[in-house]
């Protein structure tokens, strides 16, 4: 169902991603938030022909596992003409190591989206994007959004090589009482003992600036949230719980994600303040996906159980393949979060495929079924395509719901 949104009357977006589902996904949900005019491009050669022959208000680049998708931002960047040049750049990924999140922003992006995919998040940086009031930068090294913040500007004592910066020669004077900015130190590598940080709140560490309080509060919040993910892992896996998991989902990684830009990740300004931020946000992150793992893990146990018991007994309630596949696909938007199937162990991605391959036998079943009992009422069976798996090829195709069944039995006596 598309939304009515007159802020994106008469705009248009380009969406570039080589997984077509992940495409398809995109331009759902662009649908959704009342934005009509999508063009799709599945690789970075068909995306500037796009770009060379159509004006877009924004470009969405996507990948569910990140390759080389960063090189299309640059290429974007580098090889288109005019307007096109600096067409506002989403970036949607999977991946929140910081490292990557700067490598991102370093590219010439706009802004950074985290999947799984939510209307709200989207329709904020589309909105962001589209209003970005940033210089446009075009020089060898960077062609993008200017990367100075309003308060790094002031603090800056690196060289300075625009043109408009040639009356600030030299970098400003340090307050009284304060000492330059150091040198910037790399964060320690993260060591996640599974254990929830402890935190102090902003309020208790008076020295902390405006910027540090807000991250050291958001922190806090995502903590909160994770604790909340840890009780729901132990709830009952239905349409109500799933749909409460993905919203915690959806928002202790947006949470995450804002504050790891927040932090200033390429260029601390504070000093050791900087690295103790960044530290915390290492350790809150590496939780988080400690917490996902376990329950990506707890779900795919509990779905494989009922698989098994179903098969075990040949008895199963027609329909049931649906539900089992919206079950597995809940798990895998988890893993999605947690960055891809390449952070799954080998057992994992087993238990996972031979998951998807049970629920095909059990769908044939139920397609056996319904061709045994059905074909004689000369009413034709309506099947719906499943969605994909995040992960495999195969395509499911759901059988007749039980309700289905039971109406065409009684209509045939």
């Amino acid at each position: 169902m598309m939304t009515l949104n007159l802020s994106f009357f008469g705009k248009s977006c380009l969406v570039i991603a080589e997984a077509g589902n992940l495409r398809q996904l995109i331009v759902t949900a662009l649908h959704q938030i009342g934005l009509p005019n999508v063009a799709k491009a599945d690789d970075i050669e068909a995306a500037i022909y796009e770009l060379s022959q159509s004006a877009y208000d924004a470009v969405i680049c996507a990948e569910a596992e990140f390759a080389g998708s960063v090189e299309v931002v640059k290429r974007i960047r580098r090889d288109c003409r005019g307007p096109a040049a600096a067409v506002p750049i989403i970036y949607l990924t999977g991946n929140m190591d910081p490292a990557h999140l700067s490598m991102i922003l370093n590219s010439g992006a706009n802004s950074v989206m985290t999947l799984p995919i939510g209307t709200r998040s989207l329709l904020k940086n589309l909105t962001r994007a589209m209003t970005d009031s940033r210089e446009f930068i075009a020089h060898h090294n960077y062609r993008g959004p200017c990367r100075r913040g309003k308060n790094r500007n002031a603090k800056y004592s690196g060289p300075r090589r625009r043109a408009t910066d040639s009356q600030h020669s030299k970098p400003p004077n340090p307050p009284s009482g304060s000492s330059m900015p150091r040198g910037v130190q790399s964060a320690p590598a993260m060591r996640d003992n599974g254990q929830r940080p402890v935190l102090p709140r902003a309020e208790e560490i008076p020295s902390l600036s405006a910027r540090e309080a807000t991250i050291l509060n958001g922190v806090n919040k995502i903590a909160t949230s994770i604790e909340r993910l840890r009780q729901d892992m132990q709830s009952t896996d239905n349409t109500s719980t799933r749909q409460r998991l993905r919203e915690g989902l959806h928002e202790a990684a947006h949470r995450l994600v804002n504050l790891l830009s927040l932090a200033d990740l390429s260029y601390p300004q504070d000093g050791q303040k900087g690295n103790i931020l960044l530290e915390k946000l290492d350790a809150i992150k590496g939780t988080f996906l400690k917490v996902l793992a376990d329950i990506a893990q707890h779900r795919l146990e509990i779905v494989s159980s009922d698989i098994d018991r179903i098969i075990m007994g040949n008895e199963f309630p027609l329909g049931c393949s649906e539900t089992l596949s919206e079950r597995l696909g809940a798990v895998e938007e988890i893993v999605m979060v947690m960055g891809g199937a390449r952070k799954l162990g080998d057992g994992m991605k087993q238990s996972l495929s031979r998951a998807w391959r049970d629920v095909h036998r059990i769908q044939e079943a139920e397609g056996n079924f319904i061709l045994v009992e059905l074909t004689q009422g000369k009413r034709g069976c309506a099947t719906k395509p499943l969605g994909n798996s995040r992960f495999m090829d195969d395509e499911l195709q759901v059988a007749a719901s039980q309700a289905d069944v039971m109406r065409s039995l009684k209509e045939n006596g």
